[in-house]
């Protein structure tokens, strides 16, 4: 005779002579829960007939080494059934019970991936953010048009490694004449020494048309990593109807210095900054 709880579906063997002709309630010993058990049909036409015979000695109880059988209760059925009746309600209890903290212990453990995925994604995307800034200058060197990528996130670079900073323009008569007076710094950005390249400069009128250009070289060596070169540069008798001033770096190949390599040609320049031009009031006669 097999038995199955009903709350876990643990199975047990047994024999009709453990459950008796009247039933028995049983308890399942993995998870507790008490339930009533009839007697099949033979077993109990085999105990009317034993019962008919008064020379036959009853047959002992049996219980079987995995179920739990209480003692008979000595009340009547009426509160055996009711007995049994709580103490399978307190079974129910005890699988809820058991099934929620399943699910609590399935949903840590999902969030808990959930979370691991995302912390590796964002060390991925950081580690790559990092490595994408300290080589910048060999992206930008290798692949031009990442420069517009890094200026889009505020990130300085350039194809050649120098940049300009701190740029000023100012208009002054000098012995006389009136001039345009250009200050500011030529900075390395790169982790190379670089050559100083030219500076150009363009003014221009108010339609944005070029009425004057000239060219500033330092005269120096070659500018170390980190470092910045200062210049200061002049234009005498500017046009009456310059209002701004463009400049820029010429883009050009400018060598790394720790090689053998030569100073590239210079191309077209590249003027991607302005400043406006002060008008100079007219000498008093």
């Amino acid at each position: 005779m097999i038995l199955t709880c009903p709350n876990c579906a643990t199975r047990y063997l047994t024999t009709p002579e453990d459950i008796g002709p009247k039933g028995r309630t049983v308890r399942c010993s993995s998870c507790q829960t008490s339930w009533y058990v009839k007697a099949e049909a033979d077993i109990l036409d085999l105990a009317d007939q034993e019962s008919s015979d008064p020379n036959k000695s009853p047959v002992p109880n049996k219980v079987s080494n995995k179920i739990s059988v209480p003692q008979p209760s000595l009340t009547a059925k009426q509160g055996t059934a009711k007995q049994g009746k709580v103490s399978a309600q307190a079974g129910i209890e005890a699988a809820a019970q058991i099934r929620d903290k399943t699910y609590r212990k399935r949903a840590a453990r999902r969030m808990m991936g959930v979370g691991l995925l995302w912390g590796t994604t964002l060390a991925i995307l950081g580690l790559g953010a990092g490595a994408a800034y300290y080589l910048r200058q060999p992206i930008v060197q290798k692949y031009p048009a990442a420069a517009t990528l890094y200026k889009g996130f505020g990130v300085q670079v350039a194809q050649n490694g120098l940049i300009l900073e701190s740029v000023t323009v100012n208009s002054a008569y000098i012995e006389g004449v009136p001039t345009v007076l250009v200050e500011g710094e030529l900075s390395n950005i790169d982790r190379v020494s670089r050559l100083a390249g030219p500076i150009y400069f363009d003014m221009l009128d108010v339609a944005g048309q070029s009425l004057a250009s000239w060219t500033y070289e330092a005269e120096t060596g070659p500018i170390e990593p980190a470092s910045s070169l200062s210049f200061v540069d002049q234009y005498a008798n500017p046009p009456i109807d310059a209002v701004r001033l463009r400049y820029g770096l010429s883009t050009y190949e400018a060598p790394d210095l720790d090689s053998d390599s030569e100073l590239g040609s210079v191309s077209d320049s590249d003027l991607d900054s302005e400043l406006a031009l002060t008008p100079l009031a007219p000498l008093p006669r």
